[in-house]
């Protein structure tokens, strides 16, 4: 017998399969060895960045560890002792990344607030 908060997210996931195929949502591959260790270094990169915000900062330097140790499950990293909602989101786009859920420009070019306005990273390939 299905519970409601399987039925819940069965609906969910059905009506987002709805919704990606009106938006027509390009698929992504899982990254090649290749991909993965380019978008480390684009992270290494980043976070040469002197004016780097500090949640940003964690965030990438994980997602550099998620990625190094080929991390592909939330629950396989430990988000406890991150207090970020930010940088907790960067993590989890590096364990998409690899998984074929998030591509490496969105992954690499998180924008950044400084004094009221909006930067993007558009070095990213």
């Amino acid at each position: 017998m299905e519970s409601r908060i399987d039925r819940q997210l069965r609906n969910e996931a059905e009506e987002y399969k709805r919704l990606e195929k009106l938006l027509n949502v390009p698929k992504l591959e899982k990254p090649k060895d290749f991909e993965v260790e380019k978008c480390i270094e684009a992270l290494e990169k980043r976070l040469q960045e002197k004016r780097l915000p500090g949640p940003v900062r964690v965030g990438y330097t994980n997602a550099v560890k998620v990625l190094e140790d080929r991390i592909t499950k939330y629950n396989q990293f430990d988000f406890s002792p991150i207090d970020s909602i930010q940088s907790r989101a960067i993590i989890m786009l590096a364990i998409d990344f690899l998984n074929g859920e998030c591509s490496k420009k969105v992954l690499c070019g998180i924008a950044i607030k400084q004094k009221d306005k909006w930067r993007k990273n558009t070095n990213v390939g």
